[in-house]
């Protein structure tokens, strides 16, 4: 009778443990000794949405604005034209060439960044210290780069090797540089390596102009955007606007073409704009172009 009414006792006492462990459960509350399940992330997406349009370009570069002024240069007397560094500078900035690759730290300096004061720093160096003028070294540039000549490259009078085959840039395996591009180097070295182009010709009347457009001289390097047609009173300077911006993320020296017209849609004149590079990808340039 004893052990019966024991027995009675421990199942009731074991029946109410499980009836309080799953009235616990059903109100989401965790029993003791029972650790909470920790709480997880949402799943990813299978796929993220594409980008189109600017989103698309977040790699490449921001949009400069370049803002020229053009003055009107009175003509006093019997000038000529003149090939600066701002013609050549391109020309040693194209990738089949690879001129700035090579001598961006060596002698003679070309450097895209640079321009022409990292050039002149060539006439300093103690390696070559026959080196004193701007002709002289513009010699040493374009005889190097010559593969017409049956002369030697200028830069290494003692190099027997250096046969008309095997000038810079094809010494390395480079592409030879254009006939069109040494009529530029050759005559720059002719004129005696000026630091800037002069292209006199008639008087340009600022007066007349009525719209202007940039057009990049190699759009593998460079795009902008369209210009503002710009209409005003009689003047004598103004200035010009148009937004540009490496292609890529590598900003590497070219140039713009800026082409004038008056009212009637006629030509005025044609200008061009040398653009460097800065440390920081931006573009630098000339902020005043004389016509």
């Amino acid at each position: 009778m004893y052990r019966h009414i024991l027995l009675q006792v421990r199942l009731h006492t074991w029946l109410t443990v499980v009836t309080s462990a799953l009235f616990c459960l059903s109100c989401g509350q965790p029993t003791r000794g029972v650790r909470a399940r920790p709480s997880l992330p949402p799943p990813s997406p299978i796929s993220e949405p594409e980008l189109s349009g600017e989103d698309a370009r977040q790699g490449a570069s921001s949009w400069q604005t370049i803002k020229v002024v053009l003055e009107a240069k009175p003509i006093t007397g019997p000038t000529v034209s003149l090939t600066g560094y701002d013609q050549v500078a391109p020309i040693l900035g194209r990738k089949e060439y690879a001129c700035f690759g090579c001598h961006a730290s060596e002698w003679p300096f070309l450097s895209r960044k640079g321009g022409w004061p990292r050039l002149m720093e060539s006439l300093g160096d103690a390696a070559k210290p026959s080196v004193t003028t701007k002709q002289q070294l513009a010699a040493i540039i374009v005889g190097c780069m010559d593969v017409t000549t049956e002369d030697y490259c200028a830069g290494d009078p003692n190099d027997t090797t250096d046969t008309v085959a095997a000038k810079m840039p094809t010494k390395f395996g480079r592409k030879r540089v254009g006939d069109d591009d040494m009529l530029v180097l050759r005559k720059w070295l002719q004129d005696g390596a000026p630091e800037l182009s002069s292209n006199p010709a008639t008087a340009v009347d600022l007066t007349k102009l009525a719209s202007y457009e940039f057009v990049p001289t190699d759009t593998q390097l460079v795009e902008t955007r369209p210009s503002l047609v710009e209409r005003g009173p009689a003047v004598i300077s103004r200035e010009l606007t148009v937004e540009a911006r490496p292609r890529g993320r590598a900003c590497e020296p070219t140039s713009l073409e800026i082409t004038l017209k008056g009212v009637d849609n006629g030509l005025l004149t044609k200008a061009s704009l040398p653009l460097s590079c800065n440390d920081q990808g931006s573009f630098t340039y000339s902020p005043v172009i004389q016509l």
